[in-house]
């Protein structure tokens, strides 16, 4: 028995001899990161954790709790993979923290502008959608709020698209090639279990699009451009549609916002 663990032992190592270590450290690297941000930089965390010591002092304690886990897990996703490129001695540009390819990048941009647009109006008119965005609830009436979630946002989904179509789809590019892809949609769809389900299905061909931007201009600014608008534009809509009261879009819904 003993000679038989130690043989596969010897097998497992030889096995991790021949395997590109880089690829090996990126691969094993995800489920740590993803692991940190489910127990530690998550609204979960913040719930049991921080909110029973500030409920008495903080106001907004919904944003509060929005941009623990926007800020924190931002650091997660974004801090923790650069450390260990610099570790590798890899350039951070190569993973896609870059702008090149821009002609084509910004196509890709205008185009996704043009067919989002009228693809969140009408989308946002479904119940599921009408009660989840905005995701902040104080958002609705104080702009401030909205304003203030906005920004974590970006930030938040730099460091999301950063982690997926830079980290990850470039890491494993050299390996696994146009399959690198459909790797990183795995867990990219997988995150986006318990939003509203038409969400989470199109979240299958948004990653294969971004993920195909990404290594078409060998940047993940343009996926994150694109990501944003989405995001930030069903939260818009959303928000002026709760202030026209009605599921429809007017003009009294931007004045409401704005005073």
């Amino acid at each position: 028995m003993l000679s038989f663990f130690s043989s596969e032992i010897k097998n497992f190592k030889n096995l991790v001899v021949k395997t590109d270590k880089n690829i090996l450290i990126i691969l094993i690297s995800i489920p740590l990161i993803t692991t940190i941000s489910w127990y530690y930089t998550s609204r979960t965390f913040f719930k049991v954790n921080i909110y029973p010591y500030i409920v008495e002092t903080v106001t907004n304690l919904e944003l509060t709790e929005i941009l623990y886990w926007l800020v924190s897990d931002s650091v997660t996703c974004l801090v923790f993979p650069c450390l260990i490129l610099l570790l590798l001695r890899e350039k951070i540009s190569g993973y896609g923290m870059n702008f090149s390819n821009w002609k084509t990048g910004w196509k890709y941009v205008l185009t996704a502008l043009v067919f989002i647009i009228p693809v969140l109006w009408i989308i946002s008119s479904f119940g599921a959608f009408i009660n989840y965005y905005p995701t902040v609830s104080e958002s609705r009436d104080n702009l401030s709020v909205f304003l203030v979630y906005q920004l974590g946002l970006i930030i938040y989904l730099f460091a999301w698209e950063f982690l997926w179509r830079g980290y990850l789809l470039f890491g494993l590019e050299k390996k696994f090639g146009f399959y690198s892809i459909f790797i990183q949609l795995i867990p990219f769809v997988l995150l986006h279990n318990g939003k509203p389900l038409l969400e989470t299905v199109s979240a299958i061909a948004g990653g294969i699009l971004l993920g195909y931007i990404a290594l078409r201009t060998r940047s993940f600014i343009y996926g994150f451009l694109i990501h944003l608008m989405l995001i930030s534009g069903i939260e818009i809509i959303s928000l002026l549609r709760y202030q026209n009261n009605e599921y429809g879009i007017g003009f009294n819904a931007i004045i409401n916002i704005l005073l």
